[in-house]
């Protein structure tokens, strides 16, 4: 029964009206009325331009309606999108609210941080097809870019200010000026680099960063590693057809002081003597890299027992094994069957530091088999493999498998004495030295002034001062002797990779283009100031060539940083 003085009538009226802010219904005056809908246009662009400040492009067609997909391509869609952004130089844009439906388009705030224009605030016209929930964008050209009316294009004109010249740590100029000369030009060859126009294609990129058509940019050596710094910033005008959307000027920006020293440089260069391969020189507390010459950070190779450092490192980290440790005398490991000889056939062995110092395959494989490809890898990783070098762009990345793909004790073995898959670059090796001179500690290569270094602990104190000693033994009685400097303490580490089976049939036995020669090296070793790094592409074994090579480039960097 309904309740006194209300009708069966007046209680479903009430119930169905009530019903109706689910349903979406009202009752007036006995009449049922469907809410009407609304609001689809806006949702439509704001999915839109969400879509467009995540530049996701294929969500953006995706929303297009029939006719607008009909008329342009994904591809060509993409395309235009993406050259809009670029000639306006975009890193980022941000959508705000989107206003109301009106006369078939929403309006959507924008602003719109770009390279060279700065930030700028647009508003996009967004045209959609109805107010309903089923409304789509239709595309039109100028919706590329917010800001664009219907009928415009964008355009845009650039120019850049004056390189920055390049400038050794002394204040000498390795580059300077539009022809990009320096009163040191046998240093400025070996480090400066050249600057020139991109091969076709690679220029490409250089538009979103506002670079006029034909800007000539660094293509090799320190003019490429320190491109957009030298470059400084372009100006210019942002149009949206005659209407200017925005401008700035040219910045130009200061000389850049590296930490090349030229007499180190010129030694390094002259040690290299014209071989194919690299050198690399550097301040082993700060990481600052004091000469670079060849390949030294652009290429990397097998590093051959130069990786034995990081081998030892594991092995004493794990309690593998200790500097007291005694091994036979044997010619070769066998692992899995297979002989890793030492070099030359020779047999050698006796406690850990004897072995090191004459770089003992028959030890240092089967070491690094006990102690394991995970902690090996591990190991490695703590002295910069798998790892980029921020501090200069473009260099090559040292590698190592990950554990899971160095299985058996072979391959191991191979890895820990720097063969199998191994790579490195001289640059890197160099670093590992520097890390052991430096108490453990790795900082990361610069080739600008820093007041404080960056970096990690690749090894504890410890373990680096008995690697310490073991380097030593490997110049004072080692495969290393020919590195040796009067008065000086010198630390080193040679490595002969082979790049073929040298007990293959029909393989010159002693023919140097068979390896790679190395050599790793710090000194004084009590005070440590200078760490260097010798690759030499075919050139024999590392205690004959590499070593007296890094000892070159070692005594003139001793002087320069008395």
């Amino acid at each position: 029964m309904p309740p006194s003085g209300q009708s069966t009538n007046d209680l479903a009226r009430r119930r169905l009206i009530a019903g109706g802010s689910v349903l979406g219904v009202l009752l007036f005056g006995g009449l049922l009325v469907t809410q009407c809908g609304g609001g689809g246009g806006q949702a439509a662009a704001e999915r839109y331009s969400k879509a467009w400040e995540r530049q996701d492009f294929n969500s953006m067609y995706d929303q297009l309606s029939p006719d607008s997909k009909k008329a342009i391509t994904r591809e060509a869609f993409v395309d235009a999108q993406r050259r809009a952004l670029s000639t306006a130089t975009v890193r980022s844009l941000k959508a705000g609210k989107a206003g109301d439906f009106k006369d078939g388009n929403v309006k959507v705030p924008f602003t719109v941080d770009t390279r060279v224009f700065g930030q700028i605030k647009l508003a996009a016209e967004i045209p959609v097809t109805n107010d309903d929930d089923d409304s789509k964008v239709t595309w039109k050209p100028n919706l590329t870019m917010p800001g664009l009316a219907e009928g415009e294009s964008l355009t845009r004109t650039t120019t850049m200010p004056e390189r920055a010249s390049i400038l050794a740590a002394d204040g000498t100029p390795l580059a300077e000026g539009p022809e990009r000369t320096s009163p040191i030009p046998d240093v400025a060859a070996e480090i400066a680099g050249t600057v020139g126009t991109p091969q076709a294609g690679a220029g490409d990129s250089l538009v979103a960063f506002g670079y006029p058509p034909e800007t000539k940019v660094g293509l090799t050596g320190l003019e490429r590693v320190f491109q957009q710094r030298l470059a400084g910033r372009p100006g210019g005008t942002l149009k949206a057809g005659n209407r200017v959307l925005a401008s700035s000027r040219p910045v130009a920006t200061r000389p850049l002081k590296t930490t090349i020293i030229p007499s180190v440089e010129r030694a390094a260069a002259s040690a290299l003597a014209g071989r194919s391969g690299g050198v690399a020189v550097m301040n082993p507390r700060t990481g600052e890299v004091l000469a670079l010459a060849g390949s030294a950070f652009s290429a990397t190779n097998p590093p051959g027992s130069t990786f034995k450092i990081i081998t030892l490192v594991a092995g004493l980290e794990a309690g593998a094994t200790t500097p007291k440790t005694e091994y036979p005398f044997e010619t070769a490991a066998i692992l899995d069957g297979v002989d890793l000889q030492n070099a030359g056939g020779e047999s050698c062995g006796g406690n850990l530091a004897q072995a090191f110092a004459k770089s003992c395959n028959s030890v240092f494989a089967p070491l690094g088999a006990k102690v394991g490809s995970a902690r090996l890898v591990a190991a490695a990783e703590k002295f910069g493999f798998n790892r980029p070098t921020p501090g200069i762009p473009g260099s090559a990345l040292s590698t190592i498998p990950a554990a899971d793909q160095i299985n058996g004790p072979l391959n191991i073995g191979s890895t820990a004495i720097g063969q199998g898959e191994v790579m490195a670059s001289a640059l890197v090796m160099t670093t590992a030295a520097a890390a052991i001179a430096n108490g453990g500690f790795r900082a990361q290569p610069t080739l600008v002034p820093v007041t404080k270094p960056t970096g990690w602990q690749a090894t504890t104190r410890r373990v680096a001062a008995q690697v310490t000693r073991m380097m030593l033994a490997v110049v004072q009685y080692g495969t290393g002797d020919s590195a040796a400097i009067p008065g000086v303490q010198v630390a080193g580490k040679t490595g002969t990779a082979e790049l073929v089976d040298t007990t293959a049939p029909g393989v010159e036995a002693g023919n140097p283009a068979n390896t790679d020669a190395w050599f790793v090296a710090f000194a004084p070793a009590n005070r440590p100031r200078v760490a260097v790094g010798v690759e030499l592409d075919g050139a024999g074994h590392g205690g004959e060539t590499a070593a007296p090579a890094a000892r070159e480039a070692m005594i003139a960097a001793l002087k320069a940083t008395r």
